[in-house]
């Protein structure tokens, strides 16, 4: 039964919508995969963060020697010839590529983290139609490199892989939490803050963005930044951060109505709130509420009848007017001679007490509620002294029922023993007897 001064629902009220997070989360999880698996092969290979022009980095890393080594320096052929035209860099490897031959080789590591100098040489080793020896070439990289201020290259490729060490594990954390997400997500479909399931998608996110970020960083920290070709980051970048940017955006998407978001679907969900003439609003939520246990207990368990249903709110199902007085009664009370109800109870989460036996009699409690589970509902001194004097007692059960999304998708939690539940806030007692009370989780 629900009490008085129940705040009605607003248009447009922020619901929760599982599918809708579990959507986003396959779309994020798939980004992140193709994310990781860059230049794995030469399929993969345009997958890539960035691209190195071999020859424009060679010729950059000449004029860095002369600037830093004037007067040491010799032009020194760097063996194009035997080179690949572009390095691909992916987060599972480097690719060569020769544009000549239309070729592509790649090597697999994750991530890829060697320097310059271990780079060409796996690169001249995979080119079996070199015409220079390889240790010529190296040499004459080598002599290069050891021109330049250390800070410019090698001091970087410490923090090179760092950062690509780092960017490959937050995008592995964010695929990890994309795909417990659903099941974070349904889990919590029932919790009383409306916002809660939205953060893991949100954390998710923030992190794959803090992926993209690290390897974007990275990418100043290597040869790509000296070769200084006009290149950009490569699709694998871009990825990343549309699959983390809908990650984002599902946390807000996700929040609207989680049946139809539009006016017309809110509009018909408040009309199915609306009371018939004559009959308060909050008896009408009331009995919407213990209309659904009704039909969902009835369905579950054998001898269910409108008798159990002992609340005056049954007149408006049609059934004979419960004449007792209320006071004495909770909304529905049942014998369970057939010892079916603890079952029944555990499915919803409800702890079956071992002293309960073939004796014991279940009464239940409705408060119902349009909104979410988590909004404030009222506990009459009446049903409070109820509670207290049924607890631990092997021969009356009294559960709480709180039905909730009455106007879009009915879903129910039970508190045993409500009077001291932990998952139940408990305020002052009121002038008028009544107890606030809300859900805490």
């Amino acid at each position: 039964m629900v009490a008085a001064h129940e705040p009605a629902p607003k248009r447009g009220a922020v619901g929760f919508s599982s599918g809708w997070i579990t959507a986003f989360a396959i779309v994020s999880l798939v980004a992140n995969i193709v994310f990781l698996i860059g230049c794995a092969t030469p399929t993969t290979k345009d997958i890539a963060l960035y691209r190195v022009n071999v020859a424009i980095a060679g010729e950059s890393l000449k004029e860095l020697a002369a600037i830093d080594s004037p007067g040491q320096t010799k032009t020194q052929p760097l063996g194009y010839d035997d080179l690949p035209t572009y390095w691909y860099w992916g987060m599972s490897g480097i690719c060569d590529v020769y544009e000549t031959t239309g070729e592509t080789r790649c090597r697999k590591a994750f991530p890829p983290t060697q320097n310059l100098l271990t780079i060409l040489r796996e690169s001249l080793e995979g080119n079996k139609n070199r015409k220079q020896p390889t240790e010529d070439i190296i040499a004459s990289w080598n002599t290069t490199l050891s021109n330049i201020n250390y800070s410019r290259l090698r001091e970087k490729e410490g923090t090179l892989e760092l950062e690509s060490k780092a960017s490959a594990a937050l995008a592995i954390i964010a695929i990890a939490l994309d795909v417990i997400t659903p099941f974070i997500a349904l889990s919590l479909r029932r919790a009383s803050k409306p916002s809660l399931p939205y953060l893991l998608p949100l954390f998710s996110g923030l992190i794959a963005g803090a992926a993209g970020v690290l390897a974007v960083m990275s990418m100043k920290s290597g040869i790509h930044d000296l070769a200084n070709n006009g290149e950009h980051g490569g699709a694998a970048i871009i990825i990343l951060f549309v699959g983390a940017a809908l990650r984002i955006l599902s946390c807000g998407g996700a929040a609207r109505n989680p049946h139809p978001a539009t006016d017309d679907a809110a509009a018909a969900a408040e009309g199915r709130l609306q009371p018939p003439p004559g009959v308060p609003r909050n008896d009408w939520i009331g009995f919407l509420g213990e209309n659904y246990i009704y039909a969902l207990f009835g369905n579950n368990l054998p001898g269910w009848s409108y008798e159990n249903w002992t609340s005056h709110l049954r007149k408006y199902a049609q059934f004979p007017e419960f004449l007792l007085p209320q006071s004495q009664f909770s909304d529905f009370t049942y014998a369970d001679p057939s010892g079916r109800m603890p079952g029944f109870l555990s499915t919803m989460g409800v702890p079956v007490s071992p002293h309960w036996s073939s004796n014991t009699k279940y009464h239940l409690e409705v408060k119902a509620t349009p909104g979410h589970c988590g909004a404030e509902f009222y506990v009459s001194q009446y049903q409070a002294r109820k509670m207290q004097d049924y607890a631990g007692d092997p021969n009356n059960a009294y559960v709480l029922t709180r039905v909730f999304n009455l106007g879009s998708s009915p879903d129910l939690r039970c508190f045993l023993d409500p009077w001291s539940h932990p998952a139940l806030a408990w305020g002052e007692q009121r002038s008028d007897g009544d107890y606030p009370v809300r859900t805490k989780y």
